[in-house]
Protein backbone atom coordinates (compact mmCIF):
# COMPACT_ATOMS: atom_id res chain seq x y z
CA UNK A 1 0.00 0.00 0.00
CA UNK A 2 1.55 3.29 -1.36
CA UNK A 3 -0.33 6.02 -0.20
CA UNK A 4 -3.48 5.83 1.75
CA UNK A 5 -7.38 6.95 0.55
CA UNK A 6 -8.24 9.49 3.19
CA UNK A 7 -6.02 10.95 6.49
CA UNK A 8 -7.52 9.97 9.88
CA UNK A 9 -5.58 13.26 11.17
CA UNK A 10 -3.95 16.34 10.36
CA UNK A 11 0.03 17.35 10.83
CA UNK A 12 1.40 20.60 9.78
CA UNK A 13 4.96 21.26 9.67
CA UNK A 14 6.53 24.51 9.23
CA UNK A 15 3.33 25.75 7.60
CA UNK A 16 3.53 22.80 4.93
CA UNK A 17 0.14 20.42 5.75
CA UNK A 18 1.37 16.51 5.15
CA UNK A 19 -2.17 14.98 4.17
CA UNK A 20 -1.64 12.80 1.78
CA UNK A 21 2.06 11.91 1.82
CA UNK A 22 1.89 9.30 4.34
CA UNK A 23 3.48 5.71 3.48
CA UNK A 24 2.54 2.87 5.67
CA UNK A 25 5.52 1.32 8.24
CA UNK A 26 3.03 -0.78 10.11
CA UNK A 27 0.47 -1.68 13.10
CA UNK A 28 0.46 -3.19 15.89
CA UNK A 29 -2.68 -3.67 18.62
CA UNK A 30 -2.89 -4.87 22.09
CA UNK A 31 -5.14 -5.32 24.97
CA UNK A 32 -5.38 -2.79 27.49
CA UNK A 33 -6.65 -2.70 31.12
CA UNK A 34 -7.52 0.55 32.97
CA UNK A 35 -9.92 1.53 30.84
CA UNK A 36 -10.34 -1.68 29.56
CA UNK A 37 -10.05 -1.79 25.48
CA UNK A 38 -8.16 -2.79 22.64
CA UNK A 39 -5.30 -0.43 21.76
CA UNK A 40 -4.28 0.07 18.24
CA UNK A 41 -1.03 1.45 17.03
CA UNK A 42 -1.09 2.64 13.10
CA UNK A 43 2.84 3.69 12.53
CA UNK A 44 3.22 6.00 9.06
CA UNK A 45 6.04 8.26 7.22
CA UNK A 46 5.85 11.16 5.54
CA UNK A 47 7.10 11.04 1.59
CA UNK A 48 7.71 14.89 2.02
CA UNK A 49 9.69 15.37 5.18
CA UNK A 50 11.53 13.72 7.33
CA UNK A 51 8.57 12.88 9.88
CA UNK A 52 7.24 9.59 11.49
CA UNK A 53 3.87 9.58 13.53
CA UNK A 54 2.19 6.49 15.34
CA UNK A 55 -1.46 7.30 15.25
CA UNK A 56 -2.77 5.58 18.72
CA UNK A 57 -6.25 4.58 18.69
CA UNK A 58 -8.24 3.11 21.90
CA UNK A 59 -11.05 1.04 21.43
CA UNK A 60 -13.14 0.19 24.18
CA UNK A 61 -16.48 -0.92 23.03
CA UNK A 62 -18.28 2.55 24.14
CA UNK A 63 -19.46 4.79 22.03
CA UNK A 64 -16.32 6.84 22.24
CA UNK A 65 -13.00 6.45 20.83
CA UNK A 66 -9.76 7.79 22.38
CA UNK A 67 -6.47 9.02 20.07
CA UNK A 68 -3.14 10.52 20.28
CA UNK A 69 -0.31 10.83 17.84
CA UNK A 70 2.94 10.24 18.90
CA UNK A 71 5.25 12.05 16.02
CA UNK A 72 9.09 11.76 15.62
CA UNK A 73 11.74 14.04 13.91
CA UNK A 74 13.74 11.59 11.58
CA UNK A 75 15.52 14.15 10.47
CA UNK A 76 19.15 16.08 11.38
CA UNK A 77 17.54 19.60 12.07
CA UNK A 78 14.81 20.66 14.76
CA UNK A 79 11.90 21.62 13.35
CA UNK A 80 8.09 22.90 14.01
CA UNK A 81 4.88 21.46 14.46
CA UNK A 82 2.30 24.41 13.21
CA UNK A 83 -0.85 22.55 13.39
CA UNK A 84 -1.99 19.07 14.59
CA UNK A 85 -5.37 17.43 15.08
CA UNK A 86 -5.15 13.63 15.93
CA UNK A 87 -9.12 13.28 14.01
CA UNK A 88 -8.94 14.87 10.49
CA UNK A 89 -12.11 16.63 8.96
CA UNK A 90 -12.21 13.81 6.43
CA UNK A 91 -12.42 11.42 9.23
CA UNK A 92 -15.42 13.22 10.79
CA UNK A 93 -16.97 13.95 7.63
CA UNK A 94 -18.50 10.21 7.28
CA UNK A 95 -20.81 10.22 10.54
CA UNK A 96 -23.44 12.93 11.25
CA UNK A 97 -22.77 12.30 14.44
CA UNK A 98 -19.15 12.62 14.76
CA UNK A 99 -20.40 16.00 12.97
CA UNK A 100 -22.51 17.62 15.07
CA UNK A 101 -20.85 16.56 18.21
CA UNK A 102 -17.44 18.27 17.03
CA UNK A 103 -19.50 21.57 15.84
CA UNK A 104 -20.66 21.17 19.67
CA UNK A 105 -17.03 20.72 21.31
CA UNK A 106 -16.03 23.86 19.39
CA UNK A 107 -18.61 25.76 20.01
CA UNK A 108 -18.19 24.64 23.90
CA UNK A 109 -14.26 25.12 23.66
CA UNK A 110 -15.03 29.26 21.72
CA UNK A 111 -17.51 29.71 24.85
CA UNK A 112 -15.12 28.59 27.26
CA UNK A 113 -11.87 30.34 25.86
CA UNK A 114 -13.43 34.00 25.73
CA UNK A 115 -11.94 36.68 28.59
CA UNK A 116 -13.99 36.03 31.83
CA UNK A 117 -15.18 39.63 33.56
CA UNK A 118 -15.19 39.29 37.14
CA UNK A 119 -15.79 42.37 39.51
CA UNK A 120 -15.21 45.05 36.29
CA UNK A 121 -11.73 43.42 35.35
CA UNK A 122 -11.11 41.29 32.45
CA UNK A 123 -9.34 37.72 33.64
CA UNK A 124 -7.82 35.11 30.44
CA UNK A 125 -9.09 31.71 31.30
CA UNK A 126 -5.67 30.17 30.62
CA UNK A 127 -4.61 27.33 27.91
CA UNK A 128 -7.60 24.30 26.89
CA UNK A 129 -5.22 21.59 25.94
CA UNK A 130 -7.56 19.15 23.79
Amino acid sequence: MDALPADAFKLEIEGQELSGTWKWVGADKSEVHNPDGLLVTVELESSARPVRVKVHTLLSGGPVMVRWLEVTNTGQKATAISNVSPWSEAALAHSRFCREAATELARRVRRWLRPVRTSGVTKERGDLIL
